[in-house]
C-alpha cells in the first residue's frame, strides 16, 4: 500500500516537473505561461529541487484555511494562471524567502498588476484603488529569485 501511494505521489511530482515551462528569454522579454495544476505540488520538494519556490495564497484574508488556502512550488520567471477555486478569489499571499512575485488581474501576466511582493500579505483588499482592486481580483503571477 505505501508503495501504491509513493509511486502516486512520485508520478503526480513528475507530471509537474514534466510540464513545467522554459524561463524567461531575455533576448525577447518573452515567457511561457502555464496554468497550475489541480492538485497543489507540495510534498518532498523544496525550493532547492529543481529552482522551485513555495507561493501560499488563500481565498480570505489573514491566511485563514476556513476557506481555503494552498501552497504550489513554481518555477522563477515562469507566468502561472492561478488554479480553479482561486481565480479572482486570492485574498492573502505568503511566499518563501528569497522570491518576489507580482500578482496581475488578467490571466498570462497582463493587466493591473501588484509588482515585486516579497513579504506576506494578509489583506489583499489594501491594496489597489476602486477601479484596480487585487482582493479577489487575480487571476496570475510571475516570481523571480533575489537571493536567500
Amino acid at each position: 500500500m505505501k508503495f501504491a501511494t509513493t509511486t502516486t505521489y512520485l508520478f503526480s511530482l513528475l507530471s509537474f516537473a514534466a510540464a513545467a515551462p522554459a524561463t524567461m528569454n531575455s533576448s525577447t522579454s518573452s515567457f511561457e505561461v502555464i496554468s497550475l495544476p489541480t492538485e497543489p505540488t507540495t510534498g518532498v520538494v523544496s525550493k532547492r529541487q529543481n529552482d522551485f519556490w513555495g507561493v501560499e495564497y488563500c481565498n480570505a484574508i489573514d491566511f485563514s484555511s476556513n476557506e481555503g488556502c494552498r501552497k504550489d512550488f513554481v518555477r522563477p520567471y515562469t507566468c502561472y494562471n492561478f488554479p480553479n477555486g482561486f481565480i479572482n478569489s486570492v485574498s492573502s499571499i505568503r511566499l518563501d524567502k528569497g522570491i518576489a512575485c507580482s500578482f496581475y488581474v488578467g490571466t498570462d501576466c497582463t493587466g493591473y498588476a501588484l509588482l515585486g511582493v516579497n513579504y506576506p500579505i494578509k489583506d489583499l483588499r489594501q491594496y489597489g484603488g476602486s477601479s484596480t482592486a487585487l482582493n479577489d481580483n487575480t487571476e496570475s503571477f510571475i516570481c523571480w529569485t533575489f537571493g536567500c
